[in-house]
């Protein structure tokens, strides 16, 4: 079997569980395998979400960092970033939980299922994301920091939307539409572009300059020169008699002015740099995906530029970039039989189509199943029980009725 994104890699000594619809489609078949019912306590004891790799990155709460996954995600934090409890910034050393999830082996290891709200997803990948301190979980700030994430796809496409995760009491996770959210590209935190048009500045650094160098002048004559009384700063001279004030408001104004045209220059001189550790990062994460793609990169001779789905997030938790599957579905339907051809209770039966990256899951309590899936579209089951060797039968999706699976 070739290897690509979505490779399964059997077996695994372990079951997982979710609910079941039953369906009987052998009329000759009417005894059910009652051994072994202990399963039901097993499978519901099985490790699942906890069961994937977590990279944990420890890095400075107070520098930019760009975080890149073992299969091509990316994190970008940026200072003050999180908070605590009390909405306080936090400081010094954190460390940020990162997991991703691309391979079928994963979606069906963790019982992760590409649905949302019982519609079935196409995805390019689940991650999960999270910060703490001194093992106390952390909150996003994303008004004074940023916090960033870049999905990896081979191509773009259009459809795709984000999801964020909510976790079921089965142990799954749900996709929620995030329908408002829309990509937001991998960059620094820009400076309060509506107080520069306000204050009648542009993002140029040869007009910032000369902007900086009056500003500065001013200020430092008010601070040299003027000496406050009530609500004005005062320069005067009584043997000329000449005599000059400003108000303090406006000098509170060229103040905040100084401040606008120093963030505006500092984001200009730092902007270079932090395209070219976006590139560098971006493109060492991209050959970390395409390790997982070989029989893709078999095909293509050339290979595409790096291509990412990139969003800006407002909390921590399990998110994706997923579509809604749009074809016509049928109901595929077989039995789990055991040497004596009776039906076994408390199978898990998964159904993994690679080439549309979709992942669906069901528990057989009583010996069949079945699966709504797009008609004439290739795809394997998978079946798991206790400690018995896992079996995977490939299909065309032509034909709704499948054989037997014997464990």
């Amino acid at each position: 079997m070739k290897k690509n994104s979505w490779t399964f890699f059997a077996p695994f000594a372990f079951l997982l569980v979710l609910a079941c619809q039953n369906t009987d489609n052998s009329q000759k078949i009417d005894v059910i395998d009652n051994e072994n019912i202990t399963l039901n306590t097993t499978l519901a004891k099985a490790s699942h979400l906890d069961s994937l790799e977590k990279q944990v990155f420890s890095v400075s709460a107070d520098s930019t960092h760009f975080l890149v996954g073992k299969q091509g995600g990316v994190i970008l934090v940026h200072p003050q970033t999180f908070v605590d409890d009390a909405g306080k910034p936090v400081q010094g050393k954190i460390d940020i939980e990162f997991v991703e999830v691309q391979e079928a082996k994963d979606f069906v290891k963790s019982r992760i299922s590409t649905v949302s709200d019982g519609k079935i997803l196409q995805t390019a990948g689940s991650y999960f994301v999270s910060a703490s301190q001194n093992g106390k979980v952390l909150k996003v700030n994303s008004e004074k920091g940023g916090l960033f994430v870049a999905i990896p796809a081979l191509k773009k496409d259009t459809a795709m939307r984000f999801f964020a995760g909510e976790k079921t009491a089965s142990g799954d996770v749900n996709w929620k539409l995030e329908a408002t959210k829309k990509e937001t590209k991998l960059d620094m935190p820009s400076p309060p572009m509506q107080e520069l048009a306000d204050l009648k500045l542009s993002l140029n650094d040869e007009l910032l300059v000369v902007e900086y160098a009056s500003t500065k002048g001013f200020l430092e004559d008010i601070r040299d020169k003027f000496t406050l009384k009530g609500n004005e700063y005062v320069l005067e001279n009584k043997a000329t008699g000449f005599k000059q004030t400003w108000k303090v408001a406006f000098v509170n104004q060229i103040r905040r002015k100084y401040e606008v045209i120093i963030l505006a220059r500092d984001y200009l001189r730092k902007k270079e740099d932090f395209l070219q550790q976006k590139i560098a990062k971006l493109s060492a994460a991209w050959d970390n995906y395409n390790k997982l793609n070989q029989a893709w990169k078999d095909e293509n001779k050339e290979l595409t530029t790096p291509t990412f789905y990139e969003y800006q997030l407002e909390k921590t938790g399990w998110l994706n970039c997923d579509k809604f599957q749009k074809e016509a579905l049928a109901t595929f339907s077989g039995n789990i039989l055991n040497k004596k051809g009776n039906r076994i209770n408390y199978a898990r039966v998964h159904l993994v189509s690679e080439k549309e990256r979709i992942h669906l899951q069901k528990i057989c309590e009583r010996g069949s199943y079945k699966f709504d899936f797009p008609k004439n579209k290739p795809f394997k089951i998978m079946v798991f029980r206790g400690n018995e060797a896992p079996k995977e039968m490939k299909f065309d999706g032509k034909n709704t009725n499948l054989p037997d699976v014997k464990m």
